[in-house]
């Protein structure tokens, strides 16, 4: 399956740009529009995972969906932190 690109126009002040590619140079992106992509992609998903902590991506959901709807059950090193976890909070 194909998927379609989409296209959108940005425009900017002098100033703007001016940063905009000084920023593209100093990260060392081949190109304005590479930076750019890169950068509100980044900050989305950012944005996507602070208003999302729990669940952000799919793999975190299955991932979790696996868990706790499976039937796995905790490693040996889990239980060890858990008894180790248990008992510090008695000495607290």
């Amino acid at each position: 399956m194909k998927t379609k690109n989409e296209h959108i126009d940005i425009l900017l002040n002098a100033k703007d740009k001016a940063l905009w590619e000084n920023a593209r140079q100093l990260a060392g992106d081949p190109s304005l529009e590479s930076f750019v992509k890169r950068v509100m992609k980044e900050h989305a998903q950012l944005l996507v995972e602070r208003h999302n902590p729990l669940l952000a991506g799919e793999a975190d959901r299955r991932v979790f969906f696996e868990i706790a709807l499976g039937d796995a059950k905790p490693n040996q090193t889990l239980q060890e932190a858990a008894i180790r976890y248990l008992r510090s909070k008695k000495g607290a």
